[in-house]
């Protein structure tokens, strides 16, 4: 859609709702912010026009992440009580509570098990066992880690969509697996809910929720309505490169695998200093380097600076990795 064929000249009066219908009060509603269906922005809100933005932003930066292509919608905004979108996240999930300077509140952006737990496979070959298949109370702190990264990318792109409106930054607080744990507002207080579809190879990933109190979204409500979305924003090799850099510092587990041997338990038991494991492996044969516990480069054994070390000859594939 052309963003000229969505703004014209005359303005017109703001119309928002502040209160929900007592006939249909349980019923989410679509986002409306500004002007009527037949004003200036039509059926689409400016707000509307930024999450779209920020789905656009993601797109590249998940595949440079994940290795393949992949399809990112945002789906139509609701305003909703907090008890309505309480029940619609999972529980436990993936949650992150981010402070939002300049908006003067904050946000939550909710990532679903299945989809956190399939990008850390795929990026990091973290295989998921069943505990981690199945929604648990706990993550882990190296998932921890991660799943602030995530929401770090995830913010970076809304920083970036609502620029050209209120310039925005958004601080991670905390992360955690309960939504009643990072709850941003009362029971009865409404909120904007954002949804992003994440889809790869024509089969949906999962999603993630974007939540803001609607009092903090309505302080804003007539810069939002104003008819105006200025489209220069930071280039996108720009983003591209602040996220990868920061995906770098994510810290992994190697590991240098020299061979293995079994033992009883009645030999393990008088085990004593001096004994010699003999192992599976020959001497010239290659050592296998590990990342996070999967197999990822043959490599051979050797010393620098006094320190035993190996260097590395090839990178080993899995079927998953030949497929991509």
């Amino acid at each position: 859609m052309e963003r000229a064929a969505i703004f014209d000249d005359e303005p017109e009066e703001d119309i928002v709702n502040d209160s929900f219908e007592e006939d249909d009060e349980n019923a989410p509603r679509p986002l409306s912010i500004g002007r009527s269906e037949q004003g200036a922005l039509g059926s689409i809100s400016t707000l509307a026009i930024i999450e779209e933005r920020v789905a656009r932003s993601l797109i590249p930066q998940f595949e440079t992440i994940l290795q393949t292509g992949i399809t990112i919608k945002a789906q139509e905004t609701q305003i909703i009580k907090w008890s309505e979108a309480e029940s619609l996240l999972e529980d436990p999930g993936c949650y992150a509570l981010l402070e939002v300077e300049a908006m003067g509140g904050h946000a939550i952006i909710s990532i679903e098990h299945h989809l956190f737990f399939s990008m850390l496979e795929k990026v990091f070959g973290y295989k998921q066992t069943a505990s981690a298949a199945e929604p648990r109370s706990r993550l882990s702190s190296i998932e921890s880690r991660v799943l602030k990264r995530l929401v770090r990318i995830f913010a970076l792109s809304m920083e970036q969509a609502w620029k050209p409106i209120l310039p925005i930054h958004m601080n991670t607080l905390r992360v955690d697996t309960r939504p009643a744990s990072v709850a941003l507002t009362s029971a009865e207080e409404a909120v904007i809910f954002e949804t992003y579809d994440f889809q790869m190879e024509d089969e949906i990933m999962g999603q993630v929720h974007v939540i803001i109190p609607k009092v903090i979204i309505w302080r804003f409500k007539e810069l939002l309505a104003s008819g105006r979305y200025d489209v220069s924003v930071e280039p996108e090799k720009e983003s591209r490169t602040k996220i990868e850099n920061s995906l770098r510092q994510v810290q992994l587990e190697l590991t240098a695998e020299l061979g293995r041997t079994h033992l009883k338990l009645e030999q393990l038991a008088v085990l004593a200093e001096g004994d010699v494991l003999r192992l599976d492996r020959s001497p010239d044969m290659p050592t296998i380097v590990q990342v996070n516990g999967q197999p990822k480069f043959l490599a051979k054994t050797t010393v620098k600076h006094g320190n035993l070390a190996v260097e590395l000859d090839a990178a080993i594939f899995s079927t998953s990795d030949q497929e991509h």
